[in-house]
């Protein structure tokens, strides 16, 4: 009897030490529930992955056909994944790294989005720091000169419901529907081991097809696979990417941020006067964040105290130091920006003294969060990486 073609077809780079490499490969097979071409790339001489892959193929389940394809030496992500794109067959095409950890219904999630989104030519999935249980990806968004994660190290269930447009989406894990693929083309070699990614997004989307983020797919991703050469190119693979898109990205950032700021301070009375604390290191992106924040609070926002000149990059950001000792005092509402929040979670001792005075300041930053420091003061924060 003649199988049916595979509706999926997962390409696989493997650039891992073997036990990542089987919490991957073991976390796929657990959940594979449709037919799907896996398609593996050694890239480059990898000797001690060869016990795992060989488990893998012996006891993987019969949704997977196994093809395994080696390069002599390495080639990069791009070479590498295009070999093995050249020879897909399923309507879907899964990117997937070998350090993400599948979670279940990821191949039917992934379909009824297709399905539900006609125009859809790229899906990411939410990915979440196995470390901590932070995000870590929930799309790329763009200030006027830098990409950046959305919501970065926010509670996984900060970005749920329906898939929602972005710009980009990372190969970590990402589905693509063939047909927008035959359109527009391959990766683009020239790109070694970095952003080749954000260019395939930005050629979908020049394409008339949509990025979309779908945050009911959910993995976990290690965050490792870096490939050689990584850092060594990455001014090279920057500049690319800026010279050949620069014009046409769009900083929607701002508007992501907005729209997370408005639930918080719709309520507050149109008398209530608040107090800025800038404790952000980019400089420039955070005078386009309090130009967005003027623009939600209007004349509510007194005033804006930079505090930045202060703050050391490699410490906590530890606000009895920073801003004084009877700080607490402040009667106007706080509305604290820093760079990521995960920079002001070591601040117990300030806020037991704080919310004597008032318990509603908040703190936003350059990925788009916006939190009520009590949420951040009371429980253990969830992630702590920052880009």
């Amino acid at each position: 009897m003649t199988l049916p073609m595979p509706t999926f077809s997962l390409v696989i780079l493997v650039q891992q030490d073997p036990a990542i490499l089987d919490l991957f490969l073991h976390s796929l097979a657990a959940t594979l529930t449709d037919r799907c071409q896996v398609i593996i790339v050694e890239d480059g001489k990898q000797t001690n992955i060869w016990p795992v892959i060989d488990k893998f193929r012996a006891s993987a389940p019969p949704e997977a056909e196994i093809k395994i394809l080696c390069n002599e030496t390495p080639q990069g992500y791009a070479a590498s994944a295009n070999r093995a794109l050249a020879l897909v067959t399923g309507d879907i095409i899964v990117m997937a790294d070998s350090d993400v950890i599948f979670r279940p219904g990821w191949q039917s999630q992934f379909s009824a989005t297709f399905d539900q989104y006609a125009n859809a030519g790229a899906v990411g999935a939410k990915l979440i720091y196995p470390q901590s249980g932070g995000i870590q990806h929930s799309g790329i968004a763009f200030s006027e000169d830098v990409a950046r994660h959305l919501w970065l190290n926010a509670a996984e269930d900060s970005v749920s419901g329906r898939p929602f447009a972005v710009q980009s989406v990372v190969f970590a894990l990402c589905a693509i529907r063939k047909t927008a693929m035959e359109k527009i083309g391959l990766l683009d070699e020239q790109f070694f081991n970095g952003y080749e990614d954000f260019d395939f997004c930005m050629r979908l989307r020049e394409n008339g097809f949509d990025v979309m983020l779908d945050p009911s797919v959910i993995a976990y991703h290690w965050e490792r696979s870096n490939g050689v050469h990584r850092e060594f190119n990455r001014r090279r693979n920057l500049g690319r990417f800026w010279r050949c898109w620069g014009a046409r990205v769009e900083a929607d950032l701002w508007r992501f941020l907005a729209r997370r700021l408005a639930p918080h301070i719709a309520p507050s009375a149109s008398h209530e006067r608040w107090l800025g604390v800038d404790l952000c290191e980019d400089r420039v992106d955070s005078s386009h964040l309090w130009r967005t924040v003027r623009s939600e609070l209007g004349e509510r926002l007194n005033n804006v105290h930079d505090f930045s000149f202060r703050i050391n990059s490699s410490e906590d950001l530890w606000l009895p130091r920073l801003l004084g000792n009877d700080s607490h005092l402040e009667p106007r509402r706080y509305i604290f920006a820093v760079q990521n929040i995960a920079r002001l979670t070591a601040n117990s001792y300030w806020w037991q003294l704080r919310q004597m005075q008032r318990d509603d300041d908040l703190v936003i930053d350059l990925y788009a969060n916006v939190y009520p420091l009590k949420t951040l003061a009371a429980s253990s924060w969830p992630g702590g990486k920052v880009r």
